[in-house]
Formats: C-alpha cells, sequence, structure tokens
C-alpha cells in the first residue's frame, strides 16, 4: 500500500479515508486526524455527529506558512457533500518544555463556539468602525450561520445574535452604498473623457484606443481603410464586399475579413472578431 504522497493528494486521500496512514511533506494522517510536522498540531479531524453525519473540523488557529499551506491543502480537499467548519482547536502548553499543542475534541465545542461567537462580534465591531471595507459585515454573517449550523448538528443551544449585528449591517449597507456612488461618479467622468476622445478621434485628432464605449467606425485619411475605436484596421475594398453580402442577406458567419472572422450578424449588430458593431454606426460610416 502506497503511504507516501504529496500533500495535495495525501489531503484527498485522508478526506475521502482511503486508509489508515499517509505521509507528505512535513505533514501526515493517522485514521481519521491530520497533522502537520507532528503529534503536537492538529490540523483536521473528522467526527461523526449525533445524527451520523460525517463532520469536518478544520483548525483556523494560526502556527506557520508552512502550516498555513498544509490546512488549505486539507480545507480545499474536503468533498462537497460533507459539512466542513474552521474553528480554533484547543490550545494547551507544557510548563516544563514551553512547547504548545493544537487538538479538537467535540467535548470542547461549547467553548469553541463561545470563540467563534467572540471572533464574530469583534468582526462586527470592526466593520461599524470601518471607514470603507463593507465586506467584514459578510464575514460575520458567514461565520455566525456556520455557528448555527454547528450547534444544530451536535444538539448545542441555539445562539443569539451578538447585539451588535444590526448596527453593523447598518453601516457596511451605508458603505456599500457610498462606494457605489463614488464607483458610478468615476464610470461617469471616464465616460465623458471617452466621449470627448472619440470626437476626437472621429475627426482624426485622436489615434488612441478606446475601449469602454461601443465600437465605432471611421475611414482613415487616406481613404484606404476601416478603422475601429479599438485599433483594428482592415482594407476599404474588403469592408466594402463585406457590407455588400451584408445587406444582401447572404449568410456570412465564417466569413473573413483581413484576417478578423465574421461570427454573428442580426438585426441589431454585427460582430466580428471581438468587435460587436451595432448597424446604427455602420449606417453612419461614410464611404
Amino acid at each position: 500500500m502506497k503511504t507516501v504522497f504529496s500533500n495535495s493528494q495525501l489531503s484527498h486521500v485522508w478526506a475521502n479515508q482511503l486508509q489508515n496512514f499517509g505521509k507528505g511533506s512535513n505533514m501526515y494522517f493517522e485514521q481519521n486526524i491530520m497533522y502537520s510536522y507532528g503529534s503536537h498540531y492538529q490540523i483536521s479531524q473528522i467526527v461523526t455527529a449525533p445524527n451520523g453525519d460525517k463532520v469536518y473540523f478544520v483548525n483556523s488557529n494560526g502556527y506557520s506558512n508552512t502550516t498555513a499551506k498544509h490546512t488549505n491543502h486539507v480545507w480545499h480537499a474536503i468533498p462537497d457533500n460533507f459539512p466542513k467548519f474552521k474553528v480554533p482547536f484547543t490550545i494547551t502548553s507544557s510548563y516544563y518544555s514551553g512547547s504548545r499543542s493544537h487538538s479538537f475534541s467535540v467535548e470542547n465545542l461549547p467553548a469553541i463556539v463561545d470563540a467563534m461567537l467572540l471572533n464574530v462580534k469583534n468582526k462586527l465591531t470592526d466593520q461599524i468602525n470601518a471607514r470603507s471595507n463593507d465586506r467584514l459585515f459578510i464575514q460575520a454573517a458567514n461565520l455566525f450561520g456556520d455557528i448555527c449550523y454547528l450547534c444544530q448538528l451536535f444538539n448545542l443551544p441555539k445562539p443569539q445574535r451578538p447585539s451588535n449585528y444590526l448596527d453593523a449591517q447598518i453601516k457596511a449597507q451605508h458603505l456599500r452604498e457610498t462606494q457605489n456612488e463614488r464607483e458610478e461618479k468615476k464610470a461617469a467622468k471616464e465616460l465623458q473623457k471617452s466621449l470627448e476622445l472619440l470626437t476626437k478621434w472621429l475627426n482624426h485628432e485622436y489615434n488612441g484606443t478606446l475601449y469602454n464605449i461601443p465600437v465605432h467606425l471611421r475611414v482613415s485619411n487616406d481613404g484606404k481603410l476601416i478603422e475601429t475605436t479599438k485599433g483594428a484596421k482592415v482594407q476599404m475594398s474588403e469592408a466594402l464586399r463585406l457590407l455588400s453580402k451584408l445587406r444582401n442577406g447572404e449568410d456570412v458567419n465564417g466569413y473573413k475579413i483581413d484576417g478578423f472572422t465574421v461570427i454573428e450578424n442580426n438585426a441589431d449588430r454585427v460582430k466580428i472578431g471581438c468587435h460587436e458593431i451595432s448597424w446604427n454606426i455602420i449606417n453612419q460610416l461614410k464611404f
């Protein structure tokens, strides 16, 4: 039986309980428990809930960058159809050696839930004090949902929402609306600038590309090319040949024009490569 794996493979073997033991680079598992470096640090543990469900617990306590990578491997290896929770494993210290151990037990779940609820409350407080970040409330709400599900699975008392929950929700909504207003103003300003540049572009006073407005067309100064605001250029003769086919109702899907492929043609637009050109724009062009 193979027992040595890459850390990613090891995590999948453990998560699916394909065997009782396996090891990778500075991580290994025995039965239902995965360890990082040694038995003093449990990364994760599989337990059975009172209703018979298999439940995965993953240690949320920080330790080192390497252990964080181990934890990430484990978390993403857990099958989607099983409940999984990131929780702070119990930390115990040795008086003589000064070492610290991380472990999980179902008996410690009430204390773990209390620690998670404190984390929720702290995130909500941070949200209330935040000046721009509106994601803290979402993180807190998701964590609180996990806590409620965890308590349901293990027949623990249903937790009460922290008293600052509503205040944090209101603050997050305010920040989100304020951010949306700023983004809308910025977008409007950028659009106005692009429209001003478009006028110059159509008059051959500007030759840059314009991406955040609908595609426009112009005839080159020498009359030999059709140019687009996205920087593409095709021969005038080729453009006229394609236009004739389009207006005659011919099936031009797949037709090539100077290396660009016609993808779609309908009553509203023609799509050529990455260019979506409205018939209104095409009909405005003076050849």
